[in-house]
């Protein structure tokens, strides 16, 4: 018999599976590992035994991208399974090449075949871009669902890091569990939220667990999708959210462009602070996309308890890290904030900065007045204490998801955290939505076009 020797290379979560989902059980196909960034390929990171199933007794490594020419050769691969997310098209043909040219089959897996089917109805929220606004969007549509009666149940794509990150399934139900299972700020900030109102969130590297464990405890399933990832679980309801403040890189961007032309529902998120003619060209980018797709214009709505802290202040602006850094954002609610507030000046961390906070100001050199919050461990938290502590400044602008300030010792300067929410301009649309797909009793009115139907 013959047998394919395979690696994946790109995202980790995407590749992990699609390796659960298509390959483990394939007696035609050897995994020899999954190809990371250099950061995540250390020798302890290996995806476990427990995961990858009886063909793979010790696991399947990560390997650094390196020179993945003399890696196909090394290890003889046959194949190599692109799983790339947040890439361009144009970073997408020079991956290809690579592969090409290093002498390997080159496949890429249809967002469809790493869809799982679920026993209760499935809201499935993604994006167009890493910081288009999924995660406020997606609290937003727990409300609804709570609001219609539903248990709602929010299944995350896998987390990135951290002590719990090779965990099959992780279930998130007080901040206590973010403690328990060794939550970084960057899995803090996508779970947190929902855990402040009440909700339970669900997530791990076995999807299929995690869909199970969510079903049991909800009526509805909330999928909140990774930068721009195609959803994992096959939706009743795609929900996509778009970013006026990057114009056109919901076509640019291969992963967003495929949500873009799967959605059922665009909301176009911060409407209200990108100029108009960006608003009106993403709009009409989805029209000529996804004419199908129904748009709804959003406000990205900022709301802080210490504004007036900020006049005439000298502003230490944090930002949520993964936003700014991946995404490409050179701000966020925290420098809408402080020019609210009237700041005298936005302070620039970069001679103070240290260690991860440092080395990612360095790669993003247009992050000049934004500290990122990025880190998976208690040293990167440490950097960003230190990086804060050391600033200029006589107030910390806190515009990440989380209440960062509990998370850190005391700092000498005064606090202002910045909550943000989605402020839907037709809410009625995307509540016909929901109801038509959770099987809620309309309130009146005609449903949206084709939602009936399809739910049917």
């Amino acid at each position: 018999m013959n047998v394919r020797r395979v690696l994946l290379w790109g995202a980790r979560g995407r590749s992990t599976h699609l390796f659960n989902v298509l390959l483990r059980g394939d007696a035609h196909v050897e995994v020899l590992g999954f190809v990371v960034g250099d950061r995540l390929a250390t020798t302890d990171r290996i995806y476990p035994a427990a995961l990858a199933g009886p063909r793979y007794p010790h696991g399947v490594p990560l390997l650094p991208e390196g020179d993945l020419t003399e890696l196909v050769r090394r290890l003889h691969i046959d194949e190599v399974w692109l799983t790339s997310t947040d890439a361009t098209y144009a970073q997408l043909i020079e991956r290809s090449d690579r592969v090409l040219l290093a002498g390997a089959h080159l496949r890429v897996a249809p967002p469809s075949a790493a869809m799982l089917e679920a026993h209760r109805p499935v809201i499935a929220v993604s994006a167009v871009r890493t910081g288009a606004g999924k995660s406020p969007a997606a609290r937003y549509l727990a409300r609804l669902v709570r609001r219609l009666g539903k248990r709602v149940a929010v299944a995350r794509h896998p987390m990135p890091g951290g002590p719990g990150a090779w965990a099959a399934c992780q279930r998130f139900a007080t901040r206590e569990d973010l403690t328990l299972h060794g939550a970084g700020l960057e899995e803090r900030a996508e779970i947190e939220p929902h855990l402040a109102l009440g909700g339970k969130v669900f997530t791990g590297l076995d999807v299929a667990a995690v869909l199970a464990c969510a079903e049991a405890e909800a009526d509805v399933v909330l999928w909140e999708g990774d930068d721009d990832d195609t959803p994992y679980l096959r939706p009743d309801l795609h929900i996509v959210v778009a970013d006026p403040h990057r114009p056109g890189d919901e076509t640019c961007y291969a992963g967003g462009h495929a949500n873009l032309r799967l959605a059922d529902l665009v909301l176009i998120n911060k409407a209200d602070t990108a100029d108009p003619h960006a608003v009106e060209r993403v709009e009409a980018n989805v029209h000529r996309e996804n004419p199908g797709a129904r748009v709804v214009r959003c406000a990205s709505r900022i709301d802080t308890d210490g504004l007036e802290a900020l006049r005439d202040a000298d502003v230490v602006v944090v930002e949520d890290g993964h936003s700014v850094t991946a995404g490409g954002l050179s701000y966020g609610a925290a420098y809408f904030a402080a020019r609210l507030g009237g700041a005298r000046t936005l302070v620039d961390p970069r001679p103070v900065a240290v260690g991860r906070v440092k080395a990612a100001l360095e790669a993003h050199p247009r992050l000049q007045r934004v500290v990122p919050a990025l880190g998976e461990s208690p040293a990167d938290v440490a950097d960003l204490f230190a990086t804060l502590r050391d600033a200029p400044g006589d107030v910390v602008v806190d515009g990440t998801m989380i209440d960062l300030q509990r998370l850190l010792p005391p700092l000498k300067k005064r606090w202002v955290k910045v909550r943000y929410e989605l402020d839907p301009a037709k809410p009625e649309v995307i509540e016909g939505y929901v109801r038509a797909v959770v099987g809620a009793p309309r309130r009146g009115g005609s449903p949206p076009p084709g939602v009936i139907e399809a739910a049917a």
